[in-house]
């Protein structure tokens, strides 16, 4: 949420970067072991497994940080008016 909202735009963002970039290795060791993980995502009533879509997945969403990041429009962040 202090993300969206504009507080400390480059410390937040470098903490999700580094926390999906965790999520990524582990969830591609995973894979690679063979393991048969059900995602657990977004309801119990999913059966999704998880494979390489939910990898790609997180590797956008590591990239939308990175944008977030090196932007230095920053029109709406509270960092500006401090």
């Amino acid at each position: 949420l202090l993300l969206i909202f504009g507080v400390k735009i480059k410390a937040n963002s470098t903490l999700i970067i580094s926390m999906l970039i965790v999520f990524i290795v582990a969830l591609s060791i995973a894979i690679l072991q063979g393991l048969d993980i059900n995602c657990g995502c977004y309801s119990a009533l999913s059966e999704r497994k998880v494979g390489w879509s939910k990898v790609a997945e997180n590797v956008g969403l590591v990239v939308l940080g990175l944008i977030a990041f090196f932007n230095e429009a920053r029109r709406f962040a509270f960092e500006k008016n401090l």
